[in-house]
């Protein structure tokens, strides 16, 4: 699954100041400063993700967005059915299989719901000037995808 890089920096930022908080309640406001500096090391390694999952598919690589999931959850299902050569359902059921620990950081109330189209609202982490960067760092993917 791709999703818009600017929805993956914020989801992880705010996992990290999760983890911090629990640990430190002081530390989310000392973390503002240096989030610049953690944004270019993110980007980084998501672009080094995303170049070698683009590099390296050979068909046995079925590529959809997280964005399109949300949207149009039917037709990239049917997408990943015909690539694995049988059926899924959007049932919530296939979702379920594992349980979620609630005490992970990651760990979201909307786990197992339906999947709704809210993939930008973390976007509220990054402030005018990483998303900039960010936007400028992922162009050439950005042609691909078209997030923005």
């Amino acid at each position: 699954v791709i999703r818009d890089p600017r929805s993956i920096i914020s989801s992880y930022l705010k996992i990290e100041q999760h983890k911090k908080r629990e640990k430190h309640k002081w530390t989310g406001k000392i973390k503002k400063i240096f989030f610049n500096k953690r944004i270019i090391k993110l980007t980084a390694e998501i672009i080094e993700y995303f170049n070698h999952i683009h590099n390296n598919q050979n068909g046995s690589t079925c590529l959809i967005q997280y964005e399109k999931l949300c949207a149009q959850q039917q037709e990239e299902i049917l997408k990943v059915n015909k690539f694995l050569g049988f059926e899924l359902n959007n049932a919530k059921k296939w979702r379920l299989l594992f349980p979620f620990n609630s005490e992970d950081p990651t760990f979201s109330e909307k786990y197992g719901n339906e999947i709704n189209n809210n993939s930008r609202q973390e976007s509220s982490l990054l402030s005018f000037w990483d998303e900039k960067y960010i936007k400028k760092q992922f162009s050439s993917f950005n042609e691909k995808y078209t997030w923005w």
